[in-house]
């Protein structure tokens, strides 16, 4: 008996010393996991209460679309259907590609936005940054779609490849960016006032 207290007084005092070290790192990964999953899950809401259509999100997100490929590729048409979660993006009367909840870069803007959080302190002294990052995606994210279009149109057979790794690995690309500029930022805000 005395010596299971002592083994659970040493892990006991082994998990003090843990956190103790590593707390900022500790409590940076609960703020964004906790933020996430909070983010995720109001979204999550969101989404299903528009089912089985698709949300306005996405609707807006195939309008711009369409909007850009229009005055670049002529007529291109939106078809919307009240019974699937997705947004037909049509040439000629043909579906070229679909749009779904998925594409509308939301849940890459929780993913920036909860490490943003999570980073700062003082994350609500740089809300233009944030506005500026989440418009960088959405742009990105519109310019991703556009370009699987042309991809679906006139290389149908890599279209896979272009959808599921090469974009998303784009549109990760720009959120690390962003979070690399917010990081230096942050660190000359605290040499700055550690200078003081």
């Amino acid at each position: 008996m005395y010596r299971e207290e002592l083994l659970k007084s040493s892990l006991l005092k082994n998990l003090i010393a843990l956190f103790s070290e590593n707390k900022q790192a500790i409590l940076f990964l609960v703020k964004f996991i906790s933020l996430y999953f909070i983010l995720n899950t109001v979204y999550g809401l969101y989404v299903e209460s528009y089912s089985p259509a698709a949300d306005p999100i996405t609707h807006l997100v195939s309008m711009h679309s369409q909007q850009v490929l229009s005055w670049l590729q002529g007529d291109i048409q939106l078809k919307a259907s009240e019974l699937s979660k997705s947004i037909a993006v049509q040439k000629g009367g043909n579906t070229v590609i679909n749009v779904y909840e998925g594409c509308n870069s939301v849940n890459v803007m929780i993913v920036f936005l909860a490490f943003t959080f999570a980073f700062s302190v003082q994350w609500y002294r740089y809300w233009k940054f944030i506005l500026m990052g989440l418009l960088i995606l959405y742009i990105t994210n519109i310019l991703r779609v556009i370009a699987l279009f042309w991809v679906a149109l006139y290389f149908p057979n890599s279209l896979y490849f272009f959808h599921k790794f090469f974009f998303t690995g784009v549109i990760y690309a720009v959120v690390f960016l962003l979070w690399y500029w917010w990081i230096k930022k942050q660190r000359k805000i605290e040499q700055g006032t550690t200078a003081n």
